[in-house]
């Protein structure tokens, strides 16, 4: 079993915009295979391919809009705000080489969340409705991505609404009250041919693997697993989840959707009474890492000990892989499922669990 990068899951993004840009702009990269399974399952991270990829997978129906990508966004890139006195202003730059709503919808999605919050920290603004002005604002924590991508939108003549509610976000952990005011979030539904997509420019813009790509015009079902809104009809299902649907799910990223990743378990805390457990998951040609964390009480467990301890049974004609794992302690601990980078070196989190081991019987 490949040891993993310990780059931990519960990782602080608070000061990571100004790498965004850098990763947007990345190579291709190269996600290993499995071992057993003599393909290379490969995602680029040059995120205009990759995102025409993955939504024309989800989207099939957007193929003129994703034609077009490659030059729109060679385009929205070289847009900056310094010359244009007013929000509409920019708006107009922005989708000039766009032709329908959807096109100029992921114009300021991609141009909105591609901004380093950083540089416009240090910019002096006289002019208070400046779209340079809005940046700053955006920056500073006056003014949310939501508010401002959808004046954008409305700038561009599309429908567009702030949903607000909840998010399982970089910082929460499985088990943990997921509607309440550390989750607050809020994010964008926009009006295409007559139908409501959402997105979320603030989650795109975090500098993470498949964040920008997901969070554009994401299907209902994988958007419910991070996003609760406040009014269950935001959701945009036939049949809503209910609150203590959205709490007991399992964490997410957006790595689990890319590379169609299927745990069989859903829930999102798994509780043993002797120690032993197994978790399973269904999966084609990505190798995977799982990662153990031991959260307490009491003295910290080595991470790597724990994790290399774990036994990982593969197979191959069920697409799945088990991993058997036998708890050294009482206790509360993490599982943490990675996708390895090999050119990067480092694991990209999948899904999470919190495991809780407690004896009743003593």
């Amino acid at each position: 079993m490949k040891q993993a990068a310990r780059v931990s899951p519960q990782a602080d993004l608070t000061d990571l915009e100004d790498r965004a840009t850098r990763k947007r702009d990345a190579s291709c990269k190269t996600i290993a295979s499995r071992p057993d399974s003599g393909i290379a399952g490969s995602s680029s991270a040059s995120y205009a391919s990759s995102e025409t990829a993955l939504l024309e997978g989800r989207h099939g129906s957007h193929a003129d809009l994703l034609a077009s990508s490659l030059e729109m966004l060679e385009h929205v890139y070289q847009v900056r705000p310094e010359g244009h006195p007013t929000v509409t202003s920019l708006v107009k730059a922005l989708t000039v080489k766009c032709h329908s709503g959807q096109a100029k919808a992921h114009a300021i999605y991609r141009w909105l969340s591609g901004q380093s919050l950083n540089y416009y920290k240090c910019v002096s603004c006289s002019n208070p409705s400046s779209p340079s002005s809005k940046m700053k604002q955006l920056a500073e924590g006056r003014t949310s991505y939501a508010a401002l991508y959808r004046e954008m939108a409305r700038c561009a003549g599309l429908k567009c609404e702030l949903i607000e509610g909840h998010v399982k976000g970089v910082k929460y952990s499985p088990g943990s009250p997921a509607l309440c005011a550390a989750t607050t979030h809020s994010w964008n539904a926009v009006s295409l041919n007559g139908h409501y997509a959402l997105l979320d420019a603030h989650l795109g813009s975090l500098p993470y693997k498949f964040f920008l790509e997901h969070y554009f015009m994401t299907p209902p079902d994988e958007f419910c697993m991070s996003h609760y809104p406040r009014d269950k009809r935001w959701l945009l299902m036939t049949r809503a989840i209910s609150e203590e649907d959205f709490y007991g799910a399992l964490k997410t990223w957006p790595t689990m959707f890319a590379f169609n990743i299927r745990p069989l378990s859903m829930r999102s805390v798994i509780r043993t009474y002797d120690g032993r457990l197994s978790v399973t998951v269904l999966l084609r040609s990505v190798a995977v890492t799982p990662v153990l964390e031991y959260s307490g009480p009491g003295e910290p467990l080595d991470t790597d000990a724990l994790s290399l301890g774990i036994d990982q049974e593969i197979r191959n004609t069920d697409n799945a892989e088990t991993f058997h794992m036998c708890l050294p302690q009482e206790g509360d601990y993490l599982f943490t499922l990675m996708v390895h980078d090999v050119e990067e070196d480092e694991d990209i989190p999948v899904f999470q669990y919190k495991i809780e081991y407690k004896d009743e019987l003593l």
